[in-house]
């Protein structure tokens, strides 16, 4: 469903904003798309609850694929405009790689942040519960796992947990994870506001002018 909710609207603007709007200018369309995606990734942050996802999340999930989509819309113009004849035709090319190299460093920049972060949390939240500490040691390693609190119980009970003590821990991993999630789409808020202040000297283009 998130993936629809994202990648539907990302796929319309990208296709056809350029045939719809062609006088719209390209710099407004690109900021516009990443003041939604910070805006998306504020509402992502919101609508993370510990034992569920609200509204907010699915907003801003749609909001980001309409931000995604506005940018990719005018990037090829964008950048190939600010560059030469010949090195525009290669510039096709070089963007497309360094999309490629930005997705997989951001995924893991990503990814790594929110690991760490549940694990960390989990950690200290562990630490201040009065649960035995060999048992806090082993469920630290499964502090990083995205998993429900349900789960996270039972897996504490084959640890030998006792049900008060796996219902704490569930409960204390829950709330690292939201957390956590959090703060992860909060830091990719962040970055994508400063990509703002980079935006504000593109070379302005717009078809059909």
């Amino acid at each position: 469903m998130l993936s629809l909710l994202s990648g539907i609207p990302m796929f319309c603007l990208a296709t056809f904003l350029p045939k719809l709007a062609p006088r719209l200018s390209s710099r407004l369309i690109i900021r516009i798309g990443l003041a939604a995606i910070v805006a998306a990734c504020l509402l992502m942050a919101l609508g993370v609850e510990q034992d569920a996802v609200g509204a907010a999340l699915f907003a801003g999930t749609m909001l980001g694929g309409i931000g995604v989509g506005a940018v990719n819309s005018q990037a090829n113009n964008a950048v190939a405009s600010a560059v030469r004849g010949r090195d525009a035709e290669q510039s096709g090319g070089i963007q497309g790689a360094a999309r490629n190299i930005g997705l997989a460093l951001g995924t893991a920049v990503g990814g790594t942040c929110l690991l760490l972060a549940m694990a960390t949390l989990f950690a200290s939240g562990a630490a201040e519960a009065s649960i035995a500490g060999d048992l806090v040691r082993t469920a630290a390693e499964q502090g990083s796992t995205l998993m429900g609190p349900e789960a996270f119980a039972e897996l504490a009970a084959t640890w030998g947990a006792a049900p008060a003590d796996g219902a704490a821990l569930a409960a204390i991993h829950s709330q690292a994870q939201a957390d956590a999630l959090r703060l992860t789409f909060g830091l990719l808020g962040a970055v994508m506001a400063l990509s703002l202040i980079g935006t504000r000297h593109l070379v302005e283009t717009a078809a059909g002018r």
